[in-house]
């Protein structure tokens, strides 16, 4: 799911799409084994290539809040269990 933030809201710059991947990590009825791991793989890949153009352009408060985003998001929670679970 891709949501749309504003995030220069004041001073009416452009909105970006950051990528939310919204898994129910609390909810008792999901599987590990049906879980699309591509489409977790890729919006995780898109916030580090996103979080990477920012520091490159001296975007820094733009790069500190995707390097937030990023922390926190249930995909990279997913993906880390992952590899650390499975020896990748």
């Amino acid at each position: 799911m891709v949501t749309d933030i504003d995030a220069l809201s004041n001073t009416g710059a452009r909105a970006y799409r950051f990528p939310q991947f919204n898994f129910p990590l609390k909810d008792p009825n999901w599987v590990w084994e049906k879980v699309y791991w591509r489409k977790i793989e890729s919006s995780v890949d898109n916030l580090h290539s996103l979080l990477y153009k920012a520091f490159k352009a001296g975007r820094f408060n733009m790069a500190r809040k995707l390097g937030k985003l990023l922390l926190r998001s249930s995909g990279n929670i997913l993906l880390n269990v992952r590899r650390v679970t499975q020896d990748r």
